[in-house]
């Protein structure tokens, strides 16, 4: 089954009724097709939450389910390489979140 996950803009807690936008709302009773009383997720930029469907256009955060973590500052350094190469070695490299290549 998969993560319904909303993102929200505000400040999240443990039992506060959180009103949802229309495009939200939308989002879970025609697309995703969730009830009254079904589980999603919902984050900001801080945190995930577990929350449960109140109704229409409300959700209320039931447990903290896990916190952003900060990630590291990665650099990647290379010698010099073929052109094919060079380009194959940057794709992979941007894809596991270097921030820097020299």
């Amino acid at each position: 089954m998969p993560r319904i996950r909303l993102y929200l803009k505000k400040n999240i807690s443990k039992d506060e009724k959180i009103e949802l936008s229309n495009q939200h709302f939308h989002y879970l009773n025609n697309v995703m097709r969730k009830k009254k009383d079904d589980t999603i997720l919902i984050f900001n930029d801080k945190e995930e939450w577990i929350a449960k469907i109140l109704s229409k256009n409300f959700v209320n955060p039931l447990e903290l389910f896990r916190e952003r973590v900060n990630k590291e500052n990665i650099w990647i350094y290379f010698s010099l390489i073929k052109k094919r190469n060079i380009n194959y070695l940057i794709e992979k490299v941007a894809e596991i979140g270097v921030e820097k290549i020299i």
